[in-house]
């Protein structure tokens, strides 16, 4: 295989690795200090606190520990999110909350409603407490031990990766951006041809909407598809059929090229995708009829 060599200069890396060097430095410097709590804050009846809010779905239980002025362990213990997509949330929210002390840390990307579910069950729990939940989110209350969670989130990221390489100029055959099934079809194109390859993606995750569509791959043939035809008695199908199907199904508003391009290419990442251990369920979703 003939691959162009590109050379990319990756400045992000570039820029968060010095920023989680740093941070490292300043809580290494400070480890023995104390998260500060909020300047003016209701005292609390200590305690260990379970919650139950709505997330994603319903059914997310928090126990949040709190003392008489600050919320000392914050975890999640039960749950019905979508695996994957919540883990970030579910993850580091609650360390972030206990190290800045704050209501209003970030939300994880991707996991929103997840997020916004912690948030609210250890604003639950705050109340239950007797506190107010309101004077954890105070403008500039939580500014200090914001910087310190800042500071232990970047410096976490930096013991993870010890080993951080000095130089950051680096060269690939391949920079494929995006890790959704197309993004990790084409790295693993062109590893597997020989290319030094990287893939960067932005989400806590890979697989991108495969994450939530339900186990669902189109696909009109593939090396199991013999077998699967003669177990549950179904007519071979074909990839006219499977172009037809999906221009119904796009109310015959879809690019027929790029159709096309996806009927005929999905039998090869499918076959990929058993071959790297995919494993498929015997069983009809739904007559293409």
């Amino acid at each position: 295989m003939s691959v162009k060599k590109i050379k990319v200069f990756l400045v992000l890396l570039a820029v968060l690795a010095v920023a989680a060097f740093s941070s490292c430095q300043q809580v290494k410097e400070s480890a023995k200090l104390e998260t500060p709590a909020p300047a003016v804050i209701t005292a609390m009846k200590p305690g260990v606190y379970k919650q139950t809010a709505k997330g994603m779905y319903d059914g997310l239980v928090v126990e949040v520990t709190l003392s008489e002025k600050k919320i000392e362990k914050v975890a999640v213990v039960e749950h019905k999110e979508t695996p994957g997509i919540a883990a970030g949330a579910i993850e580091t929210l609650p360390g972030k909350i206990v190290a800045a002390q704050s209501l209003s840390v970030d939300l994880v990307s991707g996991a929103t409603m997840t997020s916004k579910g912690i948030l609210a069950a250890v604003a639950q729990a705050i109340s239950a407490a007797g506190g107010k939940a309101e004077e954890f989110k105070k403008p500039g209350a939580d500014s200090t031990a914001s910087a310190a969670a800042s500071a232990t989130s970047a410096a976490s990221a930096a013991v993870d990766n010890a080993a951080l390489p000095k130089k950051w100029d680096m060269e690939y055959d391949v920079v494929v951006v995006g890790g959704g099934f197309a993004g990790l079809s084409a790295a693993h194109s062109a590893a597997t041809n020989g290319a030094k390859t990287v893939l960067v993606e932005k989400m806590p995750f890979v697989g991108g909407n495969s994450q939530i569509n339900g186990g669902v791959y189109a696909a009109y043939t593939s090396k199991l598809a013999a077998d699967f035809q003669k177990k549950l008695n179904l007519v071979p199908d074909t990839a006219d059929a499977h172009i037809a199907d999906t221009m119904k199904g796009g109310d015959y508003m879809s690019d027929i090229k790029l159709v096309r391009n996806m009927v005929y290419g999905s039998p090869f990442y499918l076959n990929m995708l058993l071959d790297n251990g995919l494993k498929v369920r015997e069983s009809l979703t739904r007559p293409r009829w």
